[in-house]
């Protein structure tokens, strides 16, 4: 029997979250007979394989991930193409996560597709997750949109995350450091083998700068798949400029090639690095035949717009908002508050869940 339609935007949130969600409800489940990339697989292969018919990068990491891809995208937006963004979590709004041009999925866009895809659905098993449907979603919407390429990130590790099914353009790993170290594992090398599984046979891949024992992981994985590794700060260097509340100035480019100025609203050293690993993954969708224009390049970083990074939202007593989610990410925020923000008392509102390192924040 036909499901009966969902009626409304809230009826289609509900459905979508009815599904399980291994990643919250039970963390001993991230294994590959429970986070099996079967499922998408059968369920994309239902609604045609619409993530084939676009170019993608693919990009997965522990920092900057979803800095590098908003960078990524706007760059690409700005270089005229039909641009799509898939990224997790979301800060306020669900159809945050599905974007064409920065612009998010509508009310009525969404319900629509969950009703096209619910037929699809009830063939499938019981076990079939929240996060697989969601990636399902995105792939289908941005092929109904025509998007000329797609910025895909990883929502968790990568060598069984959902978005994994994809054949990308590049892929793309940023910098690892310890975060869900009860899915991923305690050491660096068993997180950067799970993130280096969306490293694909013949597939380039860049990285940003690793410490020795995950570089050495990724290295050996782009060897084995035969697939041409750019390393960030080997291959292509950057050097950053002055830090501003309203961005930051840098220099970068290919060791081989002229070194070139650019400015992004992101602001703070670590964006730098980001930056230049957006450059150089649209480097390598370029010559993978994307259409990717300097003057977009340029644009789009000076456009971008990825809120929860250093963002200002008031002044006068200022207050910023940031994601800083590890022990890392905390230290990297507090160099660029020491420089931009050097005036005292500060005063800080956190908020953490249970299984992050709070004390490594702190």
């Amino acid at each position: 029997m036909a499901s009966e339609s969902l009626h409304t935007y809230s009826d289609a949130i509900d459905y979508l979250y009815s599904f399980i969600n291994w990643e919250v409800e039970c963390h001993m489940r991230y294994t590959p007979e429970v986070m099996t990339l079967e499922r998408p697989r059968t369920l994309l292969a239902a609604l045609g394989n619409p993530h084939d018919r676009y170019p993608i990068i693919h990009i997965t990491g522990t920092k900057g991930k979803g800095s590098v891809g908003a960078m990524c995208a706007s760059a690409l937006q700005a270089s005229g193409l039909r641009t799509a963004l898939y990224s997790s979590p979301h800060l306020q709004h669900f159809r945050e996560r599905f974007r064409v041009n920065n612009a998010l999925i509508t009310p009525d866009e969404f319900l629509a597709l969950v009703n096209r895809m619910r037929p699809a659905l009830d063939t499938m098993a019981d076990d079939i997750t929240w996060f697989e449907v969601t990636t399902a979603l995105a792939f289908l919407y941005f092929d109904e949109r025509e998007v000329d390429v797609a910025v895909i990130e990883v929502g968790l590790g990568g060598r069984l995350d959902a978005t994994t099914v994809v054949t990308p353009i590049v892929s793309v790993i940023t910098s690892l450091s310890f975060d869900h170290t009860h899915l991923l594992g305690d050491s660096l090398a068993s997180i950067a083998r799970e993130k280096a599984g969306i490293i694909k046979p013949g597939v380039p891949v860049v990285s940003a700068p690793q410490a020795d024992e995950a570089l050495n992981v990724i290295m050996s994985v782009a060897d084995e798949q035969n697939a041409p590794l750019t390393l960030v700060g080997r291959d292509w260097r950057f050097d950053a400029g002055a830090t501003a509340r309203a961005g930051q100035a840098f220099t970068a480019g290919p060791v081989s090639g002229p070194q070139r100025e650019y400015w992004t609203r992101l602001a703070g050293g670590h964006q730098v690095l980001n930056a230049t690993v957006a450059l150089a993954a649209l480097d390598r969708a370029a010559q993978a035949g994307v259409r990717v224009t300097e003057q977009g390049v340029r644009d789009g970083l000076r456009q971008v717009d990825w809120p929860g990074r250093l963002e200002l939202a008031a002044q006068n007593p200022a207050v910023v908002l940031d994601a800083a989610h590890n022990g890392a990410s905390a230290r990297w925020l507090r160099a660029t508050l020491d420089d931009l923000f050097p005036q005292r008392p500060r005063v800080l509102i956190f908020g953490a869940s249970a299984d992050k390192d709070i004390r490594g924040m702190f």
